[in-house]
């Protein structure tokens, strides 16, 4: 079944890649968008958080990730305290540390936080499991997102569950996670994967996973894994 696996993670890039495109044509007139993955606009209210988001904005990370936590230990971040969590476990995720991040995530999912903050935590938990191929835990953090995240997490959450899918074998679900991806970006229609073996796609699988760039995020990736909106 390696054939199909592959084919379907390749159609997943695929489909991501058009909800992505889509998202980047703005209307005309429209002001531009923001960069991909950069947090939702907010009001500072916290000065030395201000300074965290400077650092965390100019692609810094380390300095963000230091100053939040000296920042937190002091307690001058109060009036950002969800939010700076939510960040510094996408920091720890982004670096490659799953534990601290797991656990950040989980700490803020004990707390009566915003839906808002809930979803993303919920949604960084599941790129957790899934970096440490716990698949089933990974699907049912997936799924305890309630409603839609923001556009560009959205589509990497579908695109993430359809690839936990198909770790499980389970391929027709996994490609009707990613027809729903395609209808939501206003794709026409999602090639049905038919039966028999393509030239090409023996050994894809770890390519495939590659082109999704879970293991090794750029700049502008990492800004996605930090608590992106």
């Amino acid at each position: 079944m390696h054939w199909r696996r592959a084919s379907i993670a390749a159609l997943a890039v695929w489909v991501l890649a058009g909800r992505v495109g889509a998202a980047e044509e703005p209307a005309a007139g429209a002001a531009p968008a923001a960069p991909s993955g950069t947090l939702a606009p907010t009001t500072i209210k916290d000065l030395y958080y201000g300074d965290v988001l400077f650092y965390f904005y100019q692609d810094d990370y380390f300095n963000a990730l230091t100053r939040l936590r000296a920042a937190q230990d002091k307690g001058r971040v109060s009036h950002h305290t969800d939010e700076a969590e939510l960040l510094l476990g996408g920091l720890y995720l982004s670096y490659g540390e799953h534990l601290e991040a797991g656990k950040i995530f989980e700490r803020l999912l004990a707390r009566n936080v915003s839906p808002s903050v809930a979803n993303r935590a919920w949604f960084y938990l599941g790129k957790v499991w899934y970096q440490r191929s716990y698949w089933s835990e990974a699907e049912g953090a997936l799924r305890k997102v309630k409603g839609e995240l923001p556009p560009r997490l959205e589509a990497e959450k579908r695109n993430l569950l359809a690839q936990v899918l198909i770790q499980q074998g389970r391929y027709d679900d996994a490609i009707a996670e990613l027809q729903r991806l395609a209808r939501a970006a206003g794709l026409d229609r999602v090639r049905s994967i038919q039966p028999g073996r393509r030239a090409g796609t023996q050994g894809t699988d770890e390519r495939c996973r590659d082109d999704a760039r879970w293991r090794r995020p750029d700049a502008d990736q990492r800004r996605r894994a930090a608590g992106a909106a």
